[in-house]
């Protein structure tokens, strides 16, 4: 990498001011609440849910996964 121009005076955004994930909404979700989605936005949901590279989802956040149709899965929050 070449180096960069380096900017001055650029503050720095407050804690949670991004967006750390294209499924950022998934925080939104209540427990008992459920989508269906594509297998594999579903594998890419759910490892959101096993890892701990999450931060911004709340404390002991779960999902469960059923298959429902071909290709067809519904996701779960709960916890």
């Amino acid at each position: 990498m070449d180096k960069p121009v380096f900017d001055k005076d650029v503050p720095v955004p407050a804690e949670g001011g991004y967006q750390a994930s294209k499924y950022y909404w998934v925080r939104e979700m209540e427990v008992g609440d459920s989508f269906t989605c594509s297998r594999k936005n579903c594998n890419a949901i759910r490892q959101l849910g096993l890892s701990n590279k999450a931060p911004w989802l709340p404390d002991g956040f779960k999902f469960q996964t059923r298959k429902i149709e071909n290709d067809v899965y519904r996701i779960w929050r709960v916890a």
